[in-house]
Parts: structure tokens; C-alpha cells; sequence
């Protein structure tokens, strides 16, 4: 996707991006600059020497049982596998250390049911 015309008015770099959904989408877009390493994109994108590319010939169609597939992993496959990576992660770190007033301050006073 381009956004060449708000870019060029407005001073911004252009650069190319795809938000893929599912894997046959990815590279969909992508920015052109001179250069090879990510110096000279960084350069080029501060020179404003980027262009957007990407969608030069439309995404293959694919077959909707595939839509499905990945919707449903997604749905009911890969939250339950998130959330025991985040319990094992958890249970791998070290417990939080505990805060304990040292011994000669003194509790604060108990409240009393007055006013």
C-alpha cells in the first residue's frame, strides 16, 4: 500500500509496508532505496530517497478452505499455545522478592472503629 500523495505534501519518506494476515500475503509491499545495508536505508529514508513498491501483480487468490484453516488455527489453536508459553515463561523466572519491614521499626497503629 502507497501513500505517496500525503507523504509528498507533507514532507514524510515514502515507504512501502504490508500488514499481512496470512502467510501468502507477506511481502505484499515493500520501499526501494539505494543502498544494501540498513545504514542506507536509514540515510535514505531521513534524505527522503525511499519509494514504495509492492503489488505489482495482485495476490494470488486463494482457495477459501485456506482462509478457513488459518482463521480457525488462529482462533482456537494458537491462543491456548500463547498463553502456556507466557505460564512457562512465568514459571521460569524467579519469584519477586518479598517486602518486609525490618524488624525494629514498629507496625503502624491498629485503627479503631471511632470516626
Amino acid at each position: 500500500m502507497s501513500y505517496a500523495k500525503p507523504t509528498r505534501t507533507g514532507g514524510l519518506a515514502e515507504i512501502g509496508s504490508s500488514d499481512a494476515h496470512f502467510w501468502q500475503h507477506i511481502g505484499a509491499g515493500y520501499t526501494r532505496f539505494p543502498g544494501v545495508d540498513a545504514a542506507d536505508l536509514r540515510r535514505a529514508i531521513v534524505d527522503r530517497a525511499v519509494r514504495a513498491g509492492g503489488q505489482e501483480q495482485p495476490p494470488a487468490r486463494l482457495n477459501p478452505a485456506s482462509y478457513v484453516a488459518q482463521c480457525a488455527w488462529s482462533w482456537f489453536v494458537d491462543p491456548p499455545r500463547r498463553m502456556l508459553r507466557r505460564r512457562r515463561a512465568a514459571a521460569a523466572m524467579p519469584p519477586a522478592p518479598r517486602s518486609r519491614q525490618p524488624p525494629d521499626v514498629p507496625p503502624p497503629p491498629a485503627r479503631t472503629g471511632g470516626t
